[in-house]
Protein backbone atom coordinates (compact mmCIF):
# COMPACT_ATOMS: atom_id res chain seq x y z
CA UNK A 1 0.00 0.00 0.00
CA UNK A 2 0.91 3.05 -0.78
CA UNK A 3 -0.15 6.83 0.40
CA UNK A 4 1.37 10.28 0.48
CA UNK A 5 1.78 12.47 3.84
CA UNK A 6 3.25 16.35 3.73
CA UNK A 7 6.57 16.98 4.70
CA UNK A 8 8.83 20.13 5.43
CA UNK A 9 7.90 22.76 3.45
CA UNK A 10 4.93 21.09 2.01
CA UNK A 11 6.74 18.89 -0.18
CA UNK A 12 4.89 15.50 -0.37
CA UNK A 13 6.87 11.88 0.66
CA UNK A 14 6.41 8.74 -0.85
CA UNK A 15 6.01 6.17 1.90
CA UNK A 16 5.52 2.52 0.99
CA UNK A 17 4.10 0.21 3.42
CA UNK A 18 4.69 -3.52 2.55
CA UNK A 19 2.71 -6.19 4.87
CA UNK A 20 3.78 -9.65 4.85
CA UNK A 21 0.81 -12.80 6.37
CA UNK A 22 3.90 -14.20 7.97
CA UNK A 23 4.86 -11.22 10.29
CA UNK A 24 0.91 -10.46 10.71
CA UNK A 25 0.52 -14.60 12.18
CA UNK A 26 3.58 -14.18 14.20
CA UNK A 27 2.34 -10.67 15.68
CA UNK A 28 -0.55 -12.52 16.72
CA UNK A 29 0.26 -15.16 18.11
CA UNK A 30 3.09 -13.34 19.87
CA UNK A 31 -0.15 -11.12 21.17
CA UNK A 32 -2.23 -14.11 22.24
CA UNK A 33 0.15 -15.52 24.54
CA UNK A 34 0.89 -12.17 25.83
CA UNK A 35 -2.81 -11.49 26.36
CA UNK A 36 -3.30 -15.34 28.10
CA UNK A 37 0.14 -14.23 30.35
CA UNK A 38 -1.45 -10.97 31.30
CA UNK A 39 -5.13 -12.57 32.47
CA UNK A 40 -2.67 -15.28 34.55
CA UNK A 41 -0.91 -12.49 35.97
CA UNK A 42 -4.32 -10.39 36.55
CA UNK A 43 -7.31 -12.55 36.54
CA UNK A 44 -9.24 -9.48 37.64
CA UNK A 45 -9.12 -8.84 34.00
CA UNK A 46 -11.45 -11.44 32.73
CA UNK A 47 -14.45 -9.35 34.84
CA UNK A 48 -14.12 -7.33 31.23
CA UNK A 49 -15.27 -9.85 29.05
CA UNK A 50 -18.85 -10.61 27.62
CA UNK A 51 -20.89 -12.42 30.36
CA UNK A 52 -24.28 -11.72 28.10
CA UNK A 53 -25.25 -13.50 24.77
CA UNK A 54 -25.58 -9.36 23.56
CA UNK A 55 -22.17 -8.75 24.77
CA UNK A 56 -20.61 -12.03 22.95
CA UNK A 57 -22.43 -10.52 19.75
CA UNK A 58 -20.63 -6.99 19.59
CA UNK A 59 -17.47 -8.63 20.70
CA UNK A 60 -17.47 -10.73 17.32
CA UNK A 61 -18.80 -8.16 15.38
CA UNK A 62 -16.03 -6.08 16.59
CA UNK A 63 -13.30 -8.88 16.08
CA UNK A 64 -15.21 -9.40 12.39
CA UNK A 65 -14.49 -5.92 11.84
CA UNK A 66 -11.03 -5.99 12.41
CA UNK A 67 -10.28 -8.96 10.87
CA UNK A 68 -12.38 -8.19 7.62
CA UNK A 69 -9.65 -4.90 7.54
CA UNK A 70 -6.43 -6.96 8.28
CA UNK A 71 -7.48 -9.38 5.49
CA UNK A 72 -8.04 -6.41 3.10
CA UNK A 73 -4.66 -5.26 3.89
CA UNK A 74 -3.37 -8.68 3.37
CA UNK A 75 -4.85 -9.01 0.23
CA UNK A 76 -4.13 -5.63 -0.90
CA UNK A 77 -0.47 -6.56 -0.22
CA UNK A 78 -0.74 -9.50 -2.15
CA UNK A 79 -1.88 -7.75 -5.08
CA UNK A 80 0.45 -5.23 -5.01
CA UNK A 81 3.22 -7.28 -5.13
CA UNK A 82 1.99 -9.24 -8.00
CA UNK A 83 1.37 -6.31 -9.76
CA UNK A 84 4.82 -5.02 -8.73
CA UNK A 85 6.31 -8.72 -9.97
CA UNK A 86 4.23 -8.56 -12.94
CA UNK A 87 5.70 -5.06 -14.09
CA UNK A 88 9.18 -6.01 -13.19
CA UNK A 89 8.64 -9.36 -15.34
CA UNK A 90 7.32 -7.01 -18.38
CA UNK A 91 10.42 -4.62 -18.40
CA UNK A 92 13.05 -7.44 -17.72
CA UNK A 93 11.43 -9.07 -20.77
CA UNK A 94 11.49 -5.25 -23.05
CA UNK A 95 14.98 -5.17 -22.20
CA UNK A 96 15.93 -8.52 -23.01
CA UNK A 97 13.95 -8.15 -26.70
CA UNK A 98 15.74 -5.02 -26.77
CA UNK A 99 18.89 -6.39 -26.55
CA UNK A 100 18.34 -9.45 -29.21
CA UNK A 101 17.36 -6.67 -31.39
CA UNK A 102 20.74 -4.93 -31.05
CA UNK A 103 23.13 -7.79 -31.03
CA UNK A 104 21.05 -9.34 -34.11
CA UNK A 105 21.47 -5.61 -36.29
CA UNK A 106 25.36 -6.05 -35.10
CA UNK A 107 25.70 -9.64 -36.35
CA UNK A 108 24.26 -8.61 -39.39
CA UNK A 109 25.97 -5.48 -40.02
CA UNK A 110 29.67 -6.90 -39.34
CA UNK A 111 29.05 -10.22 -40.96
CA UNK A 112 27.70 -7.93 -44.33
CA UNK A 113 30.99 -6.02 -43.94
CA UNK A 114 33.17 -8.71 -43.57
CA UNK A 115 31.28 -10.10 -46.78
CA UNK A 116 31.90 -7.03 -49.01
CA UNK A 117 35.84 -6.98 -47.68
CA UNK A 118 36.29 -10.69 -48.55
CA UNK A 119 34.44 -9.59 -52.28
CA UNK A 120 36.98 -7.00 -52.83
CA UNK A 121 39.95 -9.06 -51.27
CA UNK A 122 38.78 -11.67 -53.99
CA UNK A 123 38.90 -8.87 -56.59
CA UNK A 124 42.87 -8.17 -56.01
CA UNK A 125 43.72 -11.48 -57.09
CA UNK A 126 42.03 -11.96 -59.95
CA UNK A 127 42.69 -15.26 -61.95
CA UNK A 128 44.95 -15.72 -65.39
CA UNK A 129 43.38 -13.59 -68.02
CA UNK A 130 41.50 -11.49 -65.93
CA UNK A 131 41.78 -7.93 -65.41
CA UNK A 132 41.74 -6.34 -61.53
CA UNK A 133 38.39 -4.39 -61.12
CA UNK A 134 39.34 -1.70 -58.92
CA UNK A 135 36.34 0.61 -59.70
CA UNK A 136 34.16 -2.29 -58.17
CA UNK A 137 36.49 -2.16 -55.50
CA UNK A 138 36.26 1.26 -54.44
CA UNK A 139 32.06 0.98 -55.12
CA UNK A 140 32.07 -2.14 -52.69
CA UNK A 141 34.34 -0.04 -49.99
CA UNK A 142 31.63 2.64 -50.01
CA UNK A 143 28.66 0.22 -49.56
CA UNK A 144 30.42 -1.51 -47.04
CA UNK A 145 31.53 2.33 -45.42
CA UNK A 146 27.84 3.41 -45.33
CA UNK A 147 26.92 -0.65 -43.65
CA UNK A 148 28.74 0.51 -40.92
CA UNK A 149 27.39 3.91 -40.17
CA UNK A 150 25.85 2.88 -37.14
CA UNK A 151 26.59 5.46 -35.19
CA UNK A 152 23.53 7.12 -34.96
CA UNK A 153 20.99 4.22 -35.48
CA UNK A 154 19.66 4.04 -31.95
CA UNK A 155 18.39 0.25 -32.20
CA UNK A 156 22.07 -0.12 -31.25
CA UNK A 157 22.60 0.89 -28.30
CA UNK A 158 26.16 -1.12 -27.26
CA UNK A 159 29.03 1.96 -27.37
CA UNK A 160 31.61 -1.07 -27.93
CA UNK A 161 30.53 -2.04 -31.54
CA UNK A 162 29.59 1.75 -31.84
CA UNK A 163 32.99 2.60 -31.62
CA UNK A 164 34.67 -0.29 -33.50
CA UNK A 165 32.17 0.49 -36.44
CA UNK A 166 33.62 3.90 -36.61
CA UNK A 167 37.28 2.52 -36.67
CA UNK A 168 36.65 0.37 -39.42
CA UNK A 169 34.64 2.92 -41.15
CA UNK A 170 37.87 4.96 -40.96
CA UNK A 171 39.88 2.44 -42.12
CA UNK A 172 37.97 1.28 -45.44
CA UNK A 173 37.62 4.93 -45.85
CA UNK A 174 41.36 5.36 -45.78
CA UNK A 175 41.84 2.06 -48.38
CA UNK A 176 39.27 3.80 -50.80
CA UNK A 177 41.31 6.59 -51.05
CA UNK A 178 44.45 5.24 -51.55
CA UNK A 179 42.58 3.36 -54.55
CA UNK A 180 41.68 6.34 -56.26
CA UNK A 181 45.32 8.26 -55.81
CA UNK A 182 47.01 5.19 -57.14
CA UNK A 183 44.59 4.22 -60.01
CA UNK A 184 45.22 8.27 -60.84
CA UNK A 185 49.09 7.88 -60.96
CA UNK A 186 48.33 4.52 -62.90
CA UNK A 187 50.82 2.80 -60.75
CA UNK A 188 49.27 0.24 -59.60
CA UNK A 189 52.32 -2.38 -58.50
CA UNK A 190 52.50 -5.70 -57.67
CA UNK A 191 53.42 -4.24 -53.72
CA UNK A 192 50.68 -2.01 -53.99
CA UNK A 193 48.50 -5.14 -54.73
CA UNK A 194 49.86 -7.12 -52.17
CA UNK A 195 49.69 -4.59 -49.81
CA UNK A 196 45.45 -4.02 -50.50
CA UNK A 197 44.84 -8.04 -50.59
CA UNK A 198 46.89 -8.05 -46.79
CA UNK A 199 44.69 -5.04 -45.67
CA UNK A 200 41.47 -6.70 -46.99
CA UNK A 201 42.06 -10.30 -45.30
CA UNK A 202 43.13 -8.66 -41.97
CA UNK A 203 39.52 -6.15 -41.81
CA UNK A 204 37.59 -9.03 -42.82
CA UNK A 205 38.72 -11.04 -40.03
CA UNK A 206 38.09 -8.28 -37.40
CA UNK A 207 34.73 -7.52 -39.50
CA UNK A 208 34.05 -11.54 -38.82
CA UNK A 209 35.58 -11.51 -35.24
CA UNK A 210 33.06 -8.46 -34.49
CA UNK A 211 30.15 -10.75 -35.77
CA UNK A 212 31.03 -13.48 -33.41
CA UNK A 213 31.28 -11.52 -30.59
CA UNK A 214 28.13 -10.27 -30.83
CA UNK A 215 26.40 -13.74 -31.76
CA UNK A 216 27.42 -15.03 -28.35
CA UNK A 217 25.84 -11.87 -26.41
CA UNK A 218 22.67 -13.27 -28.91
CA UNK A 219 23.24 -16.83 -27.66
CA UNK A 220 23.51 -15.61 -23.90
CA UNK A 221 20.03 -13.92 -23.74
CA UNK A 222 18.22 -15.72 -26.52
CA UNK A 223 15.10 -18.43 -26.08
CA UNK A 224 15.80 -21.86 -27.95
CA UNK A 225 13.26 -20.42 -30.66
CA UNK A 226 14.87 -17.53 -31.47
CA UNK A 227 18.37 -18.86 -31.13
CA UNK A 228 17.44 -21.46 -34.14
CA UNK A 229 15.68 -18.54 -36.16
CA UNK A 230 19.14 -16.36 -35.51
CA UNK A 231 21.35 -19.45 -36.76
CA UNK A 232 19.27 -20.18 -39.65
CA UNK A 233 19.18 -16.30 -40.89
CA UNK A 234 22.84 -16.22 -40.03
CA UNK A 235 23.92 -19.62 -42.17
CA UNK A 236 21.87 -18.32 -45.37
CA UNK A 237 23.18 -14.56 -45.25
CA UNK A 238 26.61 -15.99 -44.64
CA UNK A 239 26.19 -18.90 -47.46
CA UNK A 240 24.88 -16.37 -50.02
CA UNK A 241 27.84 -13.43 -49.46
CA UNK A 242 30.41 -17.03 -50.14
CA UNK A 243 31.24 -16.62 -46.43
CA UNK A 244 31.27 -20.55 -46.15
Amino acid sequence: MVYYREKWRGRLMRVNIEFSEHRVLVAGACGFVGLAALHLAYPGLFDYWPKTSSELADWVAAVGTVSAIAAGFVVANRQQRHQADMQAALLAETTRLQKLYCYRLVVSVFTSAAALINISKNRTKPNFGEDHKWDLVKSILLEARGILDISKDARITDVYFVEQAKVMNVVLLSLHQQLVDVDESSDLTSDFIDHMYWQFQVHQGRASDLAEIAAKKVEEIALPNELADFHKTRDAVSLAAGMR
